[in-house]
């Protein structure tokens, strides 16, 4: 019985789906990116290649007929619910979105996945197809990129950028107390001028170090600026936060860089206790008692690290100890022969004990030579003066004897270093420690060279009179040194 033209034209309806169906499970089987077939309303699976089981790193028994938020991260199941309602309603016919799979193995991995309406199965579901493609390293990446931009390279602190997220995000009234304490590194100007930048960025780190160590299970912290850290804490008073800040300082004084090197910070502080008040003031109050606060401690600072490293340079080499003692006695002698007041005498002698204080930033190496300096190693002992005069210049008790230490390389003639001023532009205790410092290093021991003795050293000191050395003090260097040395 022949089939009837209705009939033949069913079976090759059916044919052709059924090669439709074979020819689309060859494109999904072998193509090069994840493909599945998704019930939009049920969650479960009708088709899947292995490149999707591959990115979810599950078997296809694990998956067919399973729903696939079995699988997924709990915080993106809502939104990809969401947006696959809204395909149902035909209100969109496809979206993407990122998301992340649970695998078998319990790694987690980031897929970006493309779903688009696929009409409907025999049984009426309605269908999507899902297109994943593996991103879990781009993520990586992207989570690095981002990380570096909130951290601070040099700490690992938070960077200003993160503070300003955090500030915002942290502005609210479940948070109140919060108190805001704005830290400042004293010295580190000093530091980096005198040790190098180097010493700076170590003393950074150790501040930023004992911050975070502190603050990490009560606050936040965020270095934003070069000396700068910001520390918030929710739900602290103010009383709570000044005992905070107050642990702080003392912890960091107790701390030193390089043996020499005395860790200090500033901080001042600002609360928050109602949600009308302005972060912005609190800010400004913060910033302004730690500006205010760091006046004084700055000067303070300055002096124990002075007795710090008058103390590590003598420890460093006893030959500087014992020349800057020598110097000191000599100008001593001079202060007497002038008639200078005890005050006067007291200055130049601290003067003439501090006047190599800047070689506390020159290598050890250099200072210990037994051998003449080469070009380089003499360009490094001349920073010395500058290096004196920067330590001292900011501290109370010994600013007024900066510009005798920066110039007790001048020469009278204007040929001496750092300034190459001349004459009566050179500080008076300036030119006595010249004087004083030049006949000590003829007359002390040189490993390469042969000591001086006292009647050559006049010798020579008479014949740069005018020259090196102010003429008018020359001579009464000379005559002190013949009176009393005999």
């Amino acid at each position: 019985m022949r089939n009837s033209p209705a009939d033949d034209k069913d079976r090759l309806i059916l044919e052709e789906l059924e090669t439709t169906e074979e020819r689309f499970r060859i494109i999904v089987e072998n193509a090069p990116v994840g493909l599945s077939v998704w019930g939009t309303e049920t969650f479960n699976c009708y088709e899947i290649n292995q490149t999707t089981l591959d990115i979810m790193g599950r078997t296809e028994k694990e998956v067919i007929k399973e729903s696939w938020a079995r699988f997924t991260h709990p915080d993106d199941i809502e939104e990809n619910i969401i947006l696959l309602e809204k395909m149902v309603k035909r209100e969109i016919d496809k979206f993407s979105l990122e998301k992340r799979f649970f695998r078998a193995d319990g790694k987690m991995v980031w897929a970006k996945i493309t779903n688009v309406f696929f009409g409907y199965s025999k049984g009426g579901d309605h269908l999507h197809l899902t297109m994943m493609e593996d991103v879990t390293e781009k993520k990586r990446i992207q989570e690095e990129l981002k990380e570096m931009s909130y951290k601070d390279q040099l700490t690992g602190l938070g960077n200003r950028r993160y503070f300003e997220e955090l500030f915002v995000s942290m502005d609210k009234p479940e948070n109140l107390p919060l108190t805001l304490l704005m830290a400042d590194v004293n010295g580190l100007k000093l530091t980096n001028d005198t040790f190098g930048h180097e010493a700076g960025d170590r003393l950074l780190k150790k501040v930023a170090s004992d911050i975070e160590k502190k603050i990490r299970n009560i606050g936040k912290v965020a270095r934003i600026g070069g000396d700068e850290f910001i520390i918030l804490l929710p739900g602290f008073t103010e009383e709570e936060g000044k005992l905070v800040a107050s642990e702080l300082i003392a912890q960091i004084a107790g701390d030193k860089i390089d043996e020499t090197i005395v860790c200090s910070v500033s901080i001042g502080q600002g609360t928050k206790t109602s949600p009308e008040q302005s972060m912005k003031n609190i800010y400004k109050t913060a910033e302004y008692k730690m500006y205010r606060n760091k006046l004084e401690e700055s000067r303070r600072m300055r002096g124990r690290t002075i007795r710090e490293i008058v103390r590590n340079l003598n420890e460093k080499t006893s030959r500087e100890k014992e020349h800057s003692e020598r110097v000191a006695f000599l100008c001593g002698g001079m202060a007497d022969t002038l008639g200078f007041s005890n005050k006067e005498k007291a200055d130049l002698n601290v003067a003439a004990l501090l006047h190599d204080i800047g070689k506390i930033g020159v290598k050890r190496e250099i200072l210990d030579k037994e051998t003449p300096l080469t070009d380089d190693e003499y360009e490094e002992i001349k920073k010395h003066p500058e290096k004196g005069y920067q330590l001292l210049r900011g501290t109370n008790e010994f600013a007024h004897l900066a510009e005798a230490i920066l110039s007790h390389h001048e020469r009278f003639d204007g040929k001496g270093y750092p300034r190459q001023i001349s004459e009566q532009d050179i500080p008076y205790y300036g030119r006595i420690i010249c004087i004083a410092d030049a006949y000590d290093a003829m007359t002390g021991y040189r490993p390469y060279r042969k000591s001086m003795s006292k009647e050559e050293a006049i010798k020579e000191i008479r014949r740069c009179s005018g020259s090196q050395f102010d003429p008018e003090l020359a001579e009464i260097f000379i005559g002190y040194i013949k009176e009393v040395h005999r």
